[in-house]
């Protein structure tokens, strides 16, 4: 797990990125982006940064190494100042994303937008 927390910390390295973990084998990550495909596309990148780092793991019976799957919520800046969406809303909204990364296969990113007022 040391491995991939590194890993994720050298994907998101900026001094306002910030990298935690939440409990067992999930992680958040608090990354703001100029767009959305900038998001996307570094999420996708720390994916396969956390597979090229070939840890093995027997019982990940589709790759037999850990691989990564992220929930993504994103929101712009603008949305934040108008959202009436509140923090537990957000966290119960990303880590739906999560699952369905998971139950769609794993080692996936699944993204929405979030800033819906």
């Amino acid at each position: 797990m040391i491995q991939v927390a590194k890993s994720l910390q050298q994907s998101f390295k900026r001094v306002q990125d910030l990298v935690f973990r939440i409990g067992g084998e999930e992680f958040g990550i608090i990354y703001s982006a100029a767009s959305v495909e900038e998001i996307k596309a570094l999420a996708q990148k720390a994916k396969e940064n956390i597979e090229a780092l070939q840890i093995e793991h027997r019982f990940n019976l589709p790759s037999q190494v850990i691989t990564a799957s992220f929930g993504l919520g994103i929101i712009d800046n603008e949305a934040i100042i108008n959202s009436t969406l509140e923090i537990q809303e957000i966290y119960k909204k990303v880590d739906d994303l999560l699952y369905q990364a998971k139950d769609s296969g794993r080692n996936r990113v699944c993204f929405d937008l979030l800033n819906k007022s």
